[in-house]
């Protein structure tokens, strides 16, 4: 009998990736059902094109184990699909996890101990010895940049426990550009960092292309910040204030 245990809700924004909704279902039943009393897994459908629904729709709920299915009309991008999916979080915790089963649930057991520790946020972060070295060498430059620009610093991950002061402080936010790892890191909560070693995707390939890699930095970049709008202001002022200097001297000149 589970005693003194809190329920939690798994948020899984998923795009095209009905070959990993079993495995994942299963391998987080398996790993997490002895930790938690209730276990929620929100799958959010961010405007998949192929089977996705329908193998949602074959997995089964129960008393200890739930799935809600949220289908979004179009593909909004992920950091949207998290923010969906934790507006419908109803347990004590909720934690942000990926659909291509690269984060380890496990993991989650190790930061429900520092909720346990009196955190209120607990950032599971990629190691940084993990993947090729371009993308680390570009991980590491457009951290150094954003967090340059940030008041606060920021975890680069959306693999995280929320404890329920957390996830009630996110869903006050609705900006239309919303950046799930800027917010979380901007609220001023007490928080915790572990790190984990990305597993092989199991089926599939990474639906983020180097636009949306571009898109998502500079929605980033000026959601933790007001510097760049700033800067810009500043640059543009300088360029205006030459240019008109210019054309004084070239009608003198004339």
């Amino acid at each position: 009998m589970k005693t003194n245990l809190h329920d939690i809700d798994l948020v899984v924004p998923v795009y095209n990736e009905e070959e990993n909704i079993l495995p994942l279902y299963q391998h987080v039943i398996s790993t997490l059902s002895d930790f938690f009393s209730r276990i929620t897994i929100i799958i959010v459908d961010d405007g998949s094109n192929d089977n996705t629904g329908g193998e949602v729709n074959k997995l089964e709920s129960s008393a200890a184990v739930k799935i809600k299915y949220i289908r979004l009309s179009r593909n909004f991008g992920k950091e949207i699909a998290v923010k969906s999916g934790i507006d419908h979080s109803e347990s004590d915790l909720c934690t942000v996890i990926d659909g291509d089963l690269q984060h380890p649930p496990e993991k989650v057991i190790e930061a429900y101990e520092k909720i346990k520790q009196g955190f209120n946020i607990v950032h599971i972060s990629r190691s940084t010895n993990a993947g090729s070295m371009y993308r680390e060498l570009g991980s590491v430059l457009f951290n150094k940049i954003i967090n340059f620009f940030s008041p606060t610093k920021i975890h680069f991950t959306d693999f995280k426990l929320l404890d329920r002061k957390a996830v009630s402080v996110i869903k006050s936010f609705s900006e239309a550009d919303y950046y799930n790892r800027g917010i979380i890191d901007l609220i001023g909560l007490k928080y915790a960092e572990i790190f984990y070693t990305p597993l092989e995707r199991f089926q599939g390939k990474s639906k983020f292309s180097l636009k949306k890699l571009i898109n998502l930095a500079i929605d980033g970049l000026i959601s933790v910040s007001i510097r760049p709008l700033r800067l810009s202001i500043y640059f543009g002022l300088i360029i205006s204030s030459l240019s008109f200097l210019w054309g004084l001297f070239i009608l003198f000149e004339k």
